[in-house]
């Protein structure tokens, strides 16, 4: 039989797993929205809407106090390399150079993927089921090294890793 305290523990365990937002969700990747533990940022997947081969996923990163909405896309892993994400502000449309890029792009970094269970991976593929937890690796200190940040005067650093809050419908 057991005691008042395993039952007690038992079920605080049980309701621990019921309220995580990972848990509870079935979410395609390309649908997730996560947040950083303060909901001081959130980033939306979206599915992409080219059909190029460079383009795996598409993001948005709106940062709440500086009331900035970042654009991003996510090229595919390839091979031994891991999904690479580029997050941009006010990027040009059309034929730019690398310097243009150069001058809008805030992060170069790479997804992680964090599951349930703690076990690190690639990002998922855009129609498959959202990871429990991102971790944007560098993200802090390149966005502290942009000009977007020292032109908006924004002196928040973002969150790096961030949980999996809701699905788009």
């Amino acid at each position: 039989m057991q005691s008042s305290v395993q039952k007690i523990a038992s079920l605080t365990v049980a309701l621990i797993f019921l309220a995580s937002p990972a848990a509870a969700l079935d979410c395609r990747q390309d649908k997730a929205i996560y947040s950083d533990d303060a909901k001081s940022l959130a980033l939306r997947f979206t599915p992409a809407t080219s059909d190029a081969a460079a383009t795996s996923h598409t993001f948005s990163l709106k940062l709440e106090k500086a009331a900035l909405d970042l654009t991003g896309v996510v090229l595919p892993a390839d091979g031994a390399l891991r999904a690479n994400g580029l997050l941009m502000y006010q990027c040009p449309d059309g034929d730019v150079t690398g310097a243009d890029l150069a001058k809008c792009t805030i992060w170069d970094g790479v997804f992680y993927a964090i599951s349930a269970d703690g076990t690190a991976s690639d990002l998922p593929s855009a129609g498959d089921n959202a990871a429990a937890r991102l971790i944007l690796s560098d993200l802090g200190r390149q966005a502290m090294n942009s000009q977007i940040w020292a032109t908006q005067k924004i002196a928040d650093i973002p969150a790096e890793v961030l949980t999996l809050e809701g699905c788009a419908s």
